[in-house]
């Protein structure tokens, strides 16, 4: 599988990718294109960022978006056990999305035309209702979406990185920030990919 970066190179990953993630057969490339910003863009997310970024305190990177739809399954699940970041939702860029009778009955046709998960289908059905450009996913079977939707799906990985090129954070607390993804987060990536993130990471901090 590669994967292609803002900068012009390349490598091969040995595992799935934890980071990217717009999907187009096997390549994977970086969704952020440019100098964008977010105030025209619609952003909804899983639980998988809030967990992750959580779990190694970089809710900081969240600044990067002026508005962040949670649909309300992905609140449920993450207040509900008192789960990483449950506490993030006092933060008033969160909008609380219900799951209304309309949203449930096209979430079952996405369950059964494209055999996903419940709760994935669901997720994926406030997106598309909300014609968000981005979904923030850690799940592989959300980066993974069907190749006529236009969302984008972004991991933890491209949030934080997102966050270093907008100066959140400067490239030697990325790297931190990065390790403690790897090391003490419950978000599967490999070091390959780590590396992979730092060295794009270099190259657009030499620019």
């Amino acid at each position: 599988m590669t994967i292609s970066l803002i900068s012009s190179f390349s490598v091969t990953a040995t595992n799935r990718p934890g980071w990217a993630l717009h999907a187009d057969g096997e390549t994977i490339e970086n969704p952020w294109s440019g100098e964008e910003r977010f105030k025209n863009f619609t952003v909804v997310t899983d639980s998988g960022p809030i967990i992750h970024l959580s779990q190694i305190g970089t809710d900081f990177a969240w600044k990067i978006f002026p508005k962040v739809y949670v649909p309300d399954i992905v609140h449920l699940e993450v207040t509900k056990y008192s789960l990483p970041g449950s506490n993030i939702f006092k933060d008033k860029r969160f909008k609380i999305n219900t799951s209304n009778k309309n949203i449930l009955e096209k979430a079952k046709k996405l369950h059964r035309n494209y055999e996903m998960g419940k709760n994935d289908s669901i997720i994926l059905t406030h997106a598309k209702s909300l014609n968000a450009d981005f979904l923030l996913t850690d799940d592989l079977e959300l980066r993974e979406l069907p190749s006529k939707e236009k969302i984008k799906p972004v991991g933890s990985v491209g949030i934080l990185y997102r966050s270093f090129i907008e100066g959140h954070c400067d490239i030697k607390q990325l790297f931190k920030h990065l390790d403690s993804l790897f090391s003490k987060s419950s978000l599967y990536i490999t070091k390959d990919l780590i590396q992979l993130v730092k060295n794009s990471a270099l190259d657009y901090h030499k620019k």
